[in-house]
């Protein structure tokens, strides 16, 4: 009886740490690709967009950053509006886009970022803003804010 106990208890620790071991394995593997996606994004967030993903029903389509009049936010919704007249809902924050646009985007209000590429004309509004005319299909007429006076002032040294 003795010797069945010690056979016993000798398999109950062999598999506790056999599995033991597993488990941190496991943990250690998991960290490892957590790590691994960690980096893939940071590098994705760092380098940038060339272009926009846009989900329309069951499909993904591309947006080419040339083709992008202005990004705006509204209703707690993003739409990028394009070259065309078209409007698409897309699922990145304005905060996180600025960062990673090239140059020629810039902020102008906290809720629009504008293709100064596809500016056709600027004029004075009212109480220090700007009016910014678009070369888009619809001629897309948007307001800087007073908060941003300064930047579009300089950016455009008027």
């Amino acid at each position: 009886m003795a010797t069945l106990f010690i056979l016993i208890k000798t398999v109950v620790n062999f598999t506790v740490k056999k599995v033991k071991f597993r488990h941190e394995q496991l943990v250690r593997s998991l960290l490892e690709v957590s790590n691994h996606i960690e980096t893939k994004v940071d590098q994705t967030m760092r380098d940038g967009f060339d272009k926009f993903p846009v989900k329309i029903g069951d499909k993904v389509i591309f947006i080419e950053l040339d083709m992008i009049s202005y990004i705006e936010a509204k209703d707690n919704y993003v739409y990028i509006h394009d070259m065309d007249g078209n409007e698409y809902l897309i699922d990145f924050t304005l905060k996180t886009i600025e960062p990673k646009m090239p140059d020629h985007f810039i902020r102008i209000h906290r809720s629009i970022i504008v293709n100064t590429n596809g500016i056709k004309e600027i004029h004075k509004y009212f109480n220090g803003k700007y009016a910014f005319i678009l070369s888009d299909k619809n001629n897309s007429k948007v307001i800087s804010s007073l908060s941003y006076t300064n930047r579009v002032k300089e950016l455009f040294s008027i």
